[in-house]
């Protein structure tokens, strides 16, 4: 038994990966920028971190970074599949 996909679902299905690459994006921006901000004012205010090691440091930006991605990310997936849902039952299908 074979799935038949037509070509509006290849639509449905291309919206909703750029809906989630998006999300992505925005959040990989938005937590670069948090965490960025953050090392600065720790580098600035905090002995600890000034003596910290690079490599700790770009992995606490990062790690912040791949983070917001990821949690925007799905969470722009889970609103579109409401929209999509919702959609669905006004069309009555």
């Amino acid at each position: 038994m074979f799935l038949e996909y037509t070509n509006s679902d290849f639509f449905i299905f291309q919206e909703h990966y750029n809906a989630t690459v998006k999300g992505g994006i925005k959040g990989a921006a938005i937590g670069l920028g948090l965490t960025l901000g953050l090392s600065l004012i720790a580098q600035r205010y905090f002995p600890t971190f000034r003596n910290s090691t690079i490599q700790l440091k770009a992995f606490l930006v990062s790690s912040g970074t791949t983070a917001g991605c990821i949690i925007l990310a799905e969470q722009a997936e889970i609103l579109f599949q409401k929209i999509d849902i919702v959609f669905l039952v006004l069309l009555g299908l």
